[in-house]
């Protein structure tokens, strides 16, 4: 995890900005529904994504999305 994180900030010159999640950096991450650090490779397949940020922002959210797309199921349903 250090070499994706902090390791990677400091090699990049950056770790006044990225590497570690605190106020003032740059929140670009990922969580998975399972941790990629301690599950097998083939369990990994069906991992998904719950929630994704870029500079701080969410940018992708499961359940939000989910729920879009049950609005506009149901908007498509209503209009056919």
């Amino acid at each position: 995890m250090h070499a994706h994180t902090i390791g990677a900030a400091y090699a990049a010159h950056e770790e006044k900005i990225k590497g570690s999640i605190e106020p003032g950096k740059m929140a670009d991450l990922a969580v998975w529904t399972k941790d990629p650090y301690i599950q097998p490779q083939q369990q990994l397949q069906g991992a998904t994504i719950d929630l994704t940020m870029v500079g701080g922002k969410v940018v992708y959210q499961r359940a939000l999305m989910s729920m879009i797309n049950e609005q506009c199921d149901l908007l498509i349903l209503e209009k056919g």
